[in-house]
């Protein structure tokens, strides 16, 4: 069969169009999951503490109550830092808890060597939602005091001072 002169600008033309409209199909989806405004979990502000009065001693657990609707089924990475005039990160945490309204107590180790003084808790989860963008989930706590702990001074025959809660 003989070729006629314009097959080949014809074939050239649909190749072309089906070119520009995957473009157009890909440029779609890339602004869709930009901009698309998710939101994989909402948590009420601030972060409750539930220390009695909302003091701790180093080297002792902080309490906190997280009151959360988690919307998207997505796992995340848990970041958190205590806050004063320097910084205690912690090692990030991965977790995917259900999807629903929930309340969860949360217990965090505070280190020996935290300065008594105010501070605060920052927590932030980040979540992967679709191949080109994650998003960050930042909340704080009310503010709690780190404080030191009492040395009482223990009459054994000789004044040796020990402090509360030594394990022997």
């Amino acid at each position: 069969m003989k070729r006629r002169r314009g097959d080949n600008m014809l074939t050239r033309y649909r190749g072309m169009k089906f070119v520009i409209g995957l473009l157009l199909i890909a440029y779609s989806i890339g602004t869709y999951w930009l901009f698309w405004p998710y939101e994989p979990m909402i948590i009420s502000e601030p972060i409750v503490i539930d220390n009695f009065d909302h003091t701790v001693h180093p080297g002792d657990y902080l309490r906190y109550d997280l009151h959360l609707d988690k919307q998207m089924d997505l796992p995340c990475v848990v970041y958190r830092q205590l806050l004063n005039n320097f910084t205690v990160n912690y090692s990030p945490v991965y977790s995917n808890i259900p999807v629903g309204k929930r309340v969860m107590s949360i217990k965090l180790l505070i280190p020996n060597s935290a300065e008594p003084g105010d501070y605060r808790l920052k927590v932030g989860w980040e979540y992967k939602v679709n191949p080109i963008r994650t998003i960050l989930v930042e909340k704080w706590s009310e503010p709690f005091q780190v404080v030191a702990k009492v040395v009482k001074e223990v009459n054994c025959g000789d004044s040796n001072k020990v402090a509360d809660n030594t394990k022997f």
